[in-house]
């Protein structure tokens, strides 16, 4: 005769690791395709990165340098075109040309994509939180035209914010495109806001941190450290691999 707890009792126990395996199996099968589309996300960030800092180096010799005669400040290793020589000082230029510049790059943005207006954080936290990572496709170039008019012209800003938002909208084009679940797509925007900021300040390890820890006040995104790390290494070396 047979006790109701014999059979259960004879039954082998399952290991751990496949207990762990049964009850979460999405972790494991999509962490490998995961990294594999940060790594595209930070190719994309990385020539995006070039073609925008080259672009805006330009607008400013053209315009401030070799119109103007104010060469502006800059870090040292930012300059990614070579020196020319720079005319006599014209300052009264530079009452007219920055509200010029942020006359045009208001009109494009608002236009085309008002959510780049602004300094581009604010924009991508938004997405991260309020759309599911979603961000549409026209903003990167939009953020993108709309900053070198801007800084361009001689308007007071930086480049960390236009960098977050094109890095950002980058990953949740290439998520959108890989047709990926919203979290991995979420994952895939903070890669790419990483990516963004990895390659155009060459501080690969800096951005991928600051890209996970921006979107929560007490709190970082853990999801998302090791494919932000991965894809910021990425756009960091294709950057330098034309600029040094």
């Amino acid at each position: 005769m047979k006790l109701p707890g014999m059979a259960a009792a004879r039954r082998p126990k399952m290991p751990s690791f496949q207990r762990l395996r049964g009850s979460n199996p999405l972790e494991l099968q999509i962490v490998g395709r995961t990294l594999w589309h940060a790594a595209l996300v930070g190719l994309a960030a990385g020539f995006v990165g070039t073609v925008f800092v080259a672009a805006l180096d330009l607008v400013q010799r053209v315009v401030l340098e070799n119109g103007v005669g104010y060469i502006p400040l800059r870090a040292a290793g930012e300059e990614v075109l070579p020196s020319a020589d720079v005319p006599a000082f014209r300052w009264w230029l530079l009452l007219f040309l920055p509200a010029l510049g942020a006359l045009v790059s208001g009109l494009v943005s608002g236009r085309l994509a008002p959510e780049t207006q602004g300094g581009g954080a604010d924009a991508i936290i938004r997405a991260f939180h309020e759309q599911g990572g979603l961000v549409r496709r026209r903003v990167a170039w939009v953020k993108a035209v709309a900053s070198i008019f801007t800084l361009g012209f001689g308007g007071s800003g930086g480049r960390e914010g236009p960098t977050m938002q094109i890095g950002g909208a980058l990953g949740s084009l290439c998520a959108q495109w890989l047709r990926v679940s919203e979290r991995e797509r979420r994952v895939l925007l903070v890669a790419g806001t990483g990516a963004g900021m990895a390659a155009v300040f060459r501080t690969p390890l800096g951005a991928a941190l600051l890209a996970v820890e921006i979107l929560h006040r007490d709190d970082f995104e853990s999801d998302a450290l090791v494919p932000a790390v991965l894809a910021s290494v990425v756009g960091y070396s294709v950057f330098i691999s034309f600029f040094g």
